[in-house]
């Protein structure tokens, strides 16, 4: 990775996503999330504020470390455990159906469809995806084709 991804990309992404239309879609969204939560792309933490005391534990994961670093700030505040991870969904490895809610609020990789069938792995059968509107046809579409 060059001084470009390491040093500016990850500021921006933060700043840019600290605007109105973001902030109103996490306040609707993650305020669901209960019991175990896995949170997809949790970038530098921004939905930490909106979790509500539902959530028993939080796995969370981003493959970059920097914006992960401007997350581990923000942990320290939180009245639940979170467990910080350093990778991409499709590596992840959690125990079989043990989350309750996935969390997808917005995505900068590109979007195969793998992150949200890879997901029916982890979620137990009554679980729920909190995410961003333009990911939940393809969720419904993943459900309907679980095992």
């Amino acid at each position: 990775m060059g001084l470009y991804s390491k040093l500016v990309l990850p500021y921006l992404t933060d700043f840019a996503m600290r605007d109105k239309a973001a902030t109103a879609r996490r306040s609707e969204l993650v305020p669901g999330a209960d019991g175990v939560v896995l949170e997809i792309g949790i970038g530098s933490g921004l939905n930490l504020p909106f979790y509500s005391s539902a959530v028993k534990c939080l796995y969370a994961v981003d493959p970059s470390p920097e914006l992960l670093g401007m997350t581990r700030k923000k942990v320290e505040r939180m009245t639940f455990p979170v467990d910080l991870r350093c990778e991409s969904a499709e590596r992840l490895s959690l125990d079989g159906r043990s989350i309750d809610t996935i969390v997808m609020t917005c995505l900068h990789q590109p979007y195969t469809g793998k992150q949200i069938r890879i997901t029916r792995l982890w979620t137990k059968r009554d679980g729920k995806w909190q995410m961003a509107k333009s990911y939940q046809t393809t969720v419904q579409d993943s459900v309907a084709q679980a095992p």
